[in-house]
């Protein structure tokens, strides 16, 4: 079994058939059945979060693989008397605002007093996070980003405290760590609407995991 989690362009956003999406095809390259836990606007708390909820609950037995997809630094995941949900700070969509006024009041605050190194870090934090249960429990895994040009990443990944952290992370579990992501391996195939990339993509971004793995041996 496979298991992927993610965000949206794990999910399959804006595909008509959502199991043309790269978990589905990475499992049929891998020979195995998948459960895809990409969820659009998860933020990397929330992976990391449905990452221990799964493998506490799963025998690692039965478990092939693990693939996450990585989202962007800045997305936060709270919680309250109603309910879970994730914060974009600066990007201010419907699927990111609250729906109770005073999330709102949570959505501006951050929105103009968060930091961004902090955000960075958070974000290595939760990859060296899943890294050691993945390690400590014995379960073939893979991570990669959705994408390596991105303003946090940008602003703080390589720098200071950040850059010893990084120097955590096992690269060679990591496809493009540091250097490249989806959006990357893209290119300029097709997008939808909502700048999710199509059928084109998901192919891409399973020969780039695909071959990463024969690379890496994982």
């Amino acid at each position: 079994m496979l298991l992927t989690f993610g965000d949206s362009f794990t999910y399959g956003e804006e595909l008509t058939d959502l199991t043309s999406a790269w978990p589905y095809r990475m499992a049929k390259v891998l020979k195995t059945t998948v459960i895809n836990h990409g969820s659009p606007g998860a933020s990397n708390d929330e992976i990391l979060r449905r990452l221990y909820e799964e493998l506490s609950s799963t025998d690692p037995e039965k478990i092939d693989m693990v693939i996450i997809g990585w989202t962007s630094p800045g997305r936060i995941e709270f919680s309250d008397m109603v309910g879970t949900y994730s914060i974009w700070p600066g990007y201010m969509s419907g699927k990111f605002r609250a729906k109770e006024p005073w999330r709102d009041e949570m959505v501006s605050y951050l929105s103009k007093h968060h930091n961004s190194e902090w955000l960075c870090q958070r974000f290595v934090q939760n990859v060296i996070a899943a890294q050691s249960l993945l390690q400590q429990l014995g379960i073939r895994y893979l991570m990669c980003d959705i994408g390596r040009n991105e303003y946090y990443k940008n602003l703080h990944l390589g720098t200071g405290i950040t850059e010893r952290m990084c120097n955590l992370v096992d690269s060679t579990k990591y496809a493009g760590w540091l250097t490249s992501g989806m959006a990357e391996w893209v290119g300029k195939a097709a997008r939808g609407a909502g700048g999710h990339f199509l059928d084109e993509g998901h192919k891409l971004v399973t020969l780039k995991l695909y071959d990463f793995i024969k690379k890496n041996r994982i």
